[in-house]
């Protein structure tokens, strides 16, 4: 009975929100200081006593520990709104809950695995989508997940080449972009478990009348 419990991501998602929101100003204020000041982004390349060199090595590791907080707290979210699916009688399911989490760690796999996991959770999550998976009325399909894991993919290629300028700029540029293709994933599929957990509940209640 435990398992089938509906767990409100609200909460979750309200938390992974503000950091992403500091993250993107954090990004932001990066971009704005190394284009004026490149010792910022070259801070391993340069003396110790540089000032500019010291502030770009310190927003470096305070993205990268926000980087890592966002995406660990991701993974707890992505685990307990893909759980929800079981509770939304989305069938068939592509894995379990635990095993679509571990996905995300296996390499090569995890390109296009994580993505249509991700992807079935904005599907089944829709209020608007029947048990067998079809949809009440026809809708255009937001193409939100597609754009933000394309994101992710390019972001990490673009990692090879950060220590040239305009790549690096590129590719916070698209960080940027991703994280806000994050925040309207986290918003949207919050919304939607909740309205859709609600309207089974009073089906049910209806029901026992």
């Amino acid at each position: 009975m435990k398992d089938s419990a509906f767990f409100s991501i609200n909460k979750t998602s309200r938390r992974l929100t503000r950091l992403i929101v500091l993250q993107i100003a954090i990004t932001v204020g990066m971009m704005v200081v190394y284009t004026y000041y490149p010792n910022f982004l070259y801070w391993e390349n340069t003396p110790r006593e540089d000032d500019v060199a010291n502030l770009g090595a310190l927003f470096f590791f305070v993205t990268t520990a926000v980087g890592i907080t966002i995406w660990v707290i991701f993974y707890y979210w992505f685990y307990k709104a893909y759980k929800n699916l079981k509770l939304f009688y989305a069938r068939p399911l592509r894995h379990s809950a635990r095993t679509a989490l571990v996905l995300f760690f296996v390499p090569i796999v995890n390109i296009w695995a994580s993505y249509f996991n991700v992807k079935e959770i904005w599907k089944y999550s829709d209020p608007n989508i029947l048990p067998s998976g079809e949809p009440i009325k026809y809708k255009p399909e937001k193409n939100i997940v597609k754009y933000w894991w394309i994101t992710v993919l390019v972001s990490v290629l673009l990692l090879v080449g950060h220590e040239i300028l305009i790549v690096a700029t590129i590719s916070d540029g698209v960080y940027v972009f991703g994280l806000v293709m994050l925040f309207l994933i986290l918003r949207e599929v919050t919304l939607r478990q909740e309205q859709k957990n609600s309207t089974l509940n009073s089906r049910y209640t209806e029901f026992k009348k």
